[in-house]
């Protein structure tokens, strides 16, 4: 995978920043092969594109006991049936899974579960930017980026509320960045 520089020209505002990094975005966040072969993914240049082709990469649910725990045992069954439907990736620990519901060990643990279970035959991302402040959230996404995970996809909300500035958002990104360099990020 190429690297990416997350690092943009200081941008005017967020959406400034957003589309400076997008196409940084989805090379982090799925590794796919650069030859769209590997895949059997059509090249849009050429006549031929509509055969049909499909990438799956779902957005994981969470099985759960009548306890509340995590059913691993369900969560294999999930996965086993995303892998049968053609599941090309997984995205864990996401609003899908509950991810504000779950503790930090739990949204760890869960991550390192599908990690495991695909033992690297299909690329994981997942959520890492929680916790009150900048530092906080940089030391997450390092325990989610040690479960494994191809890209720790950071969701922009978390950084700044909507009634602050884009510079307070930028300036908080661009510490963030600082304090996570050689993760792969994903947004």
């Amino acid at each position: 995978m190429a690297n990416v520089n997350l690092k943009p020209e200081k941008p005017s505002s967020r959406r400034s920043f957003l589309e400076k990094i997008s196409l940084g975005v989805a090379a982090a966040a799925l590794p796919l092969p650069i030859s769209t072969n590997a895949l059997s993914i059509p090249d849009p240049h050429t006549p031929s594109m509509n055969t049909g082709t499909k990438i799956f990469i779902p957005v994981m649910l969470t099985a759960y006991h009548e306890n509340g725990s995590i059913d691993y045992d369900g969560m294999s069954r999930l996965m086993d049936f995303y892998l049968a439907s053609g599941a090309k990736g997984f995205f864990a620990n996401c609003l899908s899974s509950e991810m504000y519901q779950l503790t930090d060990e739990e949204k760890v643990t869960l991550t390192r579960f599908v990690v495991e279970y695909v033992r690297g035959k299909d690329p994981v991302v997942s959520s890492g930017s929680f916790g009150e402040t900048v530092q906080a959230k940089a030391d997450f996404s390092k325990r989610i980026r040690d479960t494994g995970v191809d890209s720790v996809i950071l969701i922009s909300s978390h950084f700044a509320e909507k009634q602050e500035s884009d510079s307070v958002l930028l300036g908080r990104l661009d510490d963030f960045l600082g304090q996570t360099a050689g993760i792969p990020l994903g947004t």
